[in-house]
């Protein structure tokens, strides 16, 4: 069910979209922009938490449980709405959301630990 919640968050990304580019980075549509991506960061982290949840006993769960990444994301997600309403600044949205986007491109630290342990340390 989450998964499926998941899913239909992913499926406002187009219409948010093109709503921002159609009027040249409007505030109600950059607002519903920067909603769109909490919402989809919070169902992401709620499957997140179900998959951790299942495997509550194994050591990818001690590994993964601190969602330090997901933290920052939500902040910083949570600021660029209160930028989205500021009539002005609301290009510090667009600001916001790019350094969040950065935060994931760079690889997570942890899965490199889970797959050495896996597989027993072999590179």
């Amino acid at each position: 069910m989450a998964n499926h919640f998941y899913l239909f968050t992913l499926s406002f990304y187009p219409v948010a979209t093109a709503w921002v580019g159609k009027t040249n980075f409007a505030s109600a549509p950059t607002i519903t922009y920067v909603a769109v991506n909490l919402l989809e960061s919070m169902a992401f982290i709620l499957v997140e938490r179900i998959i951790l949840y299942e495997h509550r006993n194994s050591s990818t769960h001690k590994l993964l449980s601190k969602g330090r990444k997901e933290l920052a994301t939500i902040l910083l997600e949570l600021a660029a709405l209160v930028f989205a309403f500021s009539g002005r600044l609301r290009f510090v949205s667009y600001i916001l959301l790019l350094a969040m986007t950065l935060l994931w491109i760079v690889p997570d630290l942890r899965m490199k630990r889970i797959f050495e342990e896996t597989n027993g340390g072999e590179s």
